[in-house]
């Protein structure tokens, strides 16, 4: 039997985390949706998930502006474990930084998405990013 699609979304904003949960609802994808509202609890749970491939998730979902490391710090830690490093990383962010799209690059994100102004562009991320996950 195969498992439903993973994402996980580190973010520190409970309202933004749920808004993007029900992006996905709406959008009728089927995806685990894992979250973390740290930069070290995902570095925590990333380390610990790496051990075993079942666990490691399909695509993340990455705030840059989070409390302790940034976002960058957990991007960094993904692209250089060589049992992460093919997992997709999108950075969400409200930052729409010309230096932080050039800098996530640098870091080799998958993506660089600006978080909605609505619930709406919520739903349309979600259709997005359904393109990172794979076919079951």
């Amino acid at each position: 039997m195969n498992r439903a699609a993973s994402v996980l979304i580190v973010d520190d904003a409970p309202a933004e985390a749920m808004l993007t949960r029900e992006g996905f609802k709406e959008a009728g994808i089927d995806a685990e949706l894992h979250g973390e509202t740290s930069a070290r609890e995902a570095l925590d749970y990333l380390a610990k998930i790496a051990e075993d491939p079942t666990q490691v998730p399909d695509l993340i979902l990455l705030d840059i502006n989070l409390p302790g490391p940034s976002g960058y710090d957990v991007l960094r830690f993904v692209k250089e474990d060589t049992r992460l490093a093919r997992i997709p990383v999108i950075m969400f962010s409200s930052s729409e930084s010309r230096s932080d799209v050039v800098r996530a690059e640098a870091l080799n994100a998958d993506g660089y998405i600006g978080k909605p102004a609505d619930f709406s562009g919520y739903v349309e991320v979600a259709r997005l990013l359904e393109s990172y996950l794979p076919h079951r």
